[in-house]
């Protein structure tokens, strides 16, 4: 049985950016279906979720959305920005 993610912010409407420089999360971080106004910023970010997908991210922004290299995943990986 899979786990719960760590982070999960599924649906969310978010008003300004999200910021999460630096974050560190064992575990899966959900983020799909969210409506983000300004930017998603995972700077640095480092993820782990060894044999489960790291990040699911499907993320409406209604400016842009900022996908960063520099962050580091343990585990698969899903992002899209629609």
């Amino acid at each position: 049985m899979p786990e719960e993610p760590v982070l999960q912010l599924d649906h969310a409407e978010v008003g300004t950016d999200v910021r999460a420089p630096g974050l560190v999360a064992h575990g899966e971080v959900h983020v799909n279906g969210a409506v983000v106004r300004d930017q998603v910023n995972l700077d640095d970010a480092e993820l782990t979720a060894p044999g489960q997908t790291a990040l699911h991210a499907e993320v409406r922004s209604s400016t842009s959305a900022r996908r960063t290299p520099s962050r580091r995943a343990a585990g698969t990986s899903g992002c899209r920005t629609c």
